[in-house]
């Protein structure tokens, strides 16, 4: 069954066009900066908050439709994701990505990859090592 790989919210996404507004943003309510990551030239792409629980990702853009709503995915803690992927794929989940997707986080490596749920919400699975 694959709620018996998911552990529980693993982080929510929010695109932005003004990051370093978010970033303020986001200190301002008492949220800490954990992660960042900047492309070659510098720029800052990605930014990772968190207050107790709670975990958002920001990520830049080219623009926002400025309207409500602007959360693009949420994602979710998992084990055994090689497991997962062929689990979901066999079961004709509608997944974006090939293969499953690795980077670094935090000093640790991250496996993910990302499905469409029926409305059109993206929800990435994450593994964490």
């Amino acid at each position: 069954m694959i709620a018996d790989h998911l552990t529980r919210i693993q982080h929510l996404g929010i695109p932005t066009d003004k990051m370093h507004q978010t970033i303020e943003f986001y200190q301002k309510l008492g949220f800490e900066l954990i992660y960042t990551e900047s492309d070659q030239s510098g720029k800052l792409e990605v930014a990772f908050f968190k207050l107790n629980n709670l975990i958002i990702e920001s990520y830049l853009v080219n623009f926002i439709a400025n309207q409500t709503g602007p959360i693009d995915h949420f994602a979710v803690n998992v084990t055994q994701i090689n497991s997962l992927f062929k689990k979901m794929k066999n079961e004709n989940y509608e997944i974006i990505e090939t293969t499953i997707q690795q980077r670094s986080f935090l000093g640790k490596k991250m496996a993910f990859f990302t499905a469409f749920g029926p409305n059109g919400e993206k929800i990435e699975f994450n593994q964490i090592r």
